[in-house]
């Protein structure tokens, strides 16, 4: 005898704006203008088994169950593809640090920076580190994000990033929409002998040891270097991503973030889904990423929290290349994970419109996670999550900056 499980149809209705994004994902995130925004207006969803059946303006279809969303804007679920949330500690005491003028690269020489979170985080649990990672996925969900790349990196030994990374695998059991990323090469291990025989050692820990133990358990979907003077080189990060391609896990980079390293060059070079930051891309690299299928993923809170310049999101955007904007929130270089803030910074000081930041935190995310088949869009046959706006225009999201309008973030 065969036996079938009935799902509900919900019909959403009463949507003063729905922004599908149908013209982002029809151009792939390129050139984008306002018209890709795909406004309806009077506009409800059908929504069955998790996915959209149907999308509409005017008479509302009969369902099994109708939701009156109250004449508020809704669209796509915000897609962070950059974030460190699973970590231990703080590092408050950088912020004061900054703020007497001390840089990020004169911190970390200091003893601070990310080798402080390692040693926070090689004491916790997995289960602290779970814990945490939860509270920061909900405190993320409030400002609508319903989908969130998470990195490894603050442990730079076996037994920590390994434990990060399991501490995400928990963290899914609860929340599912996570893409977990290795990224032992953070920083380079501390420890009393010369830095660049410690990176030998744990570059040959990484490649020999490391990816393999992360591809056998399934702990990632990509790998990531960061590469910057003082950290990873060309020609290391080369070798690491190399090795982890074979293993199965795709690439990202920490790419040209201080200084203008050729890594935007190196991730088209390597096919890297994307490469983060990008605050000293050169003309070249510019070029590299428009004429390819890496997505230039811009973090504008970095800047701001940092005091950096900001990445040419302008030119990248004029040129063809696919953008994505992510918050990068982590303990030291940007502890901000308002999203809508992060957009709000990416219109003023990247100079994007609001149609392309709206498109790079939804439908770029979704791509630089390789997702975007089924996220970064509300047409028929996308995933169904989708953020409610108390707001008369999309615009007011904005226009009325600092102010979280967010309504629901719905999970259908």
């Amino acid at each position: 005898m065969l036996y079938s499980v009935y799902m509900k149809t919900k019909v959403y209705y009463n949507i003063k704006q729905l922004l599908t994004l149908e013209g982002a994902k029809a151009k792939d995130g390129r050139k984008i203008n306002k018209d890709d925004l795909g406004i309806l207006h009077n506009a409800w969803l059908c929504v069955k088994d998790n996915k959209i059946t149907e999308l509409g303006t005017g008479k509302t279809p009969v369902a099994d169950e109708n939701i009156n969303l109250n004449n508020s804007v809704v669209m796509p679920c915000f897609v962070d593809s950059h974030t460190h949330i699973t970590y231990a500690g703080t590092r408050a005491q950088e912020f004061e640090l900054r703020s007497e003028g001390k840089s990020y690269l004169d911190i970390a020489k200091a003893g601070y920076g990310i080798i402080s979170t390692v040693k926070s985080t090689r004491s916790a649990s997995v289960k602290e580190l779970k814990d945490i990672s939860i509270n920061n996925v909900n405190r993320m969900k409030k400002f609508g994000v319903g989908f969130i790349e998470a990195k490894s990196g603050y442990g730079l030994d076996v037994e920590t990033e390994l434990k990060q990374l399991e501490a995400l695998k928990e963290v899914k059991k609860d929340f599912p929409f996570i893409a977990s990323t290795f990224m032992g090469a953070h920083d380079i291990p501390p420890g009393n002998e010369d830095k660049e025989k410690r990176k030998k050692d744990y570059i040959e820990l990484l490649t020999n040891e490391l990816l393999k133990k992360v591809a056998e358990n399934k702990l990632a979907k990509f790998c990531d270097v960061f590469v910057e003077e003082g950290y990873y080189t060309k020609e290391e990060t080369k070798h690491i991503i190399k090795e982890a391609q074979k293993h199965g896990l795709k690439a990202k980079l920490h790419a040209d973030e201080f200084t203008d390293q050729g890594a935007g060059e190196l991730a088209v070079e390597l096919k890297a889904v994307s490469a983060d930051h990008l605050l000293c891309v050169s003309d070249k690299g510019i070029q590299a990423l428009a004429n390819s299928n890496t997505v230039a993923t811009i973090l504008p809170g970095t800047s701001f929290n940092l005091g950096l310049k900001y990445a040419p999101a302008k030119k990248l955007a004029e040129q063809g290349a696919c953008i994505a904007i992510a918050s990068d929130f982590n303990p030291g270089s940007n502890s901000g994970l308002n999203f809508q803030l992060m957009l709000m910074i990416a219109i003023t000081q990247n100079k994007l419109s609001v149609a392309q930041a709206l498109c790079a935190g939804i439908y770029g995310g979704a791509k630089a996670l390789e997702i975007e088949k089924d996220y970064g869009h509300l047409v028929k046959g996308s995933m169904a999550i989708f953020q409610v706006y108390d707001a008369n225009d999309y615009n007011d999201i904005f226009y009325n900056y600092g102010e979280n309008r967010l309504k629901d973030l719905v999970f259908a």
